[in-house]
């Protein structure tokens, strides 16, 4: 399935799902209490409605695709290479509050808007060589990287999203390996 037709089946399901009467999620990420139903524990609201920063399934961590933050005009400023650094300052962000850190991540999909003059992958290979492969962050994971025309946000041109894993928890089989 082509990208544009995923995420025009990702934002069909959305519509679907609020035309079917799904709560709507105070600005602070609250569910009101009579919802009808329990809200999964932190929902954040965007610019195209509610989501989860994080979903657990078994030891496995997915984390939302982030961007930099906007600036105080809704708009998000900055070049690829900004851009990127700052998504990934979001990325660790969203980790620390699941317990996680860069070290945990297994992989992770890149999606950049292309210019005129194409992707801009020295900016993003510069952004992402600061964080990962350096003495402090020897860990780099998996990882894909995709061409797209345009991000929901304005003047977004990165788009991060990940899946991490919980460590293994030690134990004595495990210590000796």
């Amino acid at each position: 399935m082509s990208l544009t037709r995923h995420l025009a089946t990702a934002a069909f399901g959305a519509l679907a799902l609020a035309a079917c009467g799904a709560p709507d999620v105070t600005p602070g990420g609250s569910v009101p209490e009579d919802a009808g139903y329990a809200a999964p524990p932190e929902v954040r609201r965007d610019g195209l409605g509610a989501f989860r920063p994080a979903a657990r399934a078994g030891g496995l961590v997915f984390l939302s695709a982030v961007t930099a933050p906007p600036g105080e005009d809704g708009t998000i400023p900055g070049d690829v290479e900004s851009q990127t650094g700052a998504a990934l300052r979001v990325l660790e962000e969203v980790l620390i509050d699941e317990g996680l850190g860069y070290s945990d991540l297994v992989s992770v999909r890149v999606l950049v808007v292309a210019g005129e003059d194409g992707l801009d992958t020295e900016g993003f290979t510069r952004a992402w060589q600061r964080t990962f492969g350096t003495r402090l962050q020897p860990h780099a994971p998996a990882r894909s990287v995709a061409g797209i025309s345009a991000l929901p946000r304005e003047g977004a041109l990165v788009a991060i999203e990940a899946v991490a894993a919980h460590p293994a928890p030690e134990t004595e089989e495990t210590e000796g390996r």
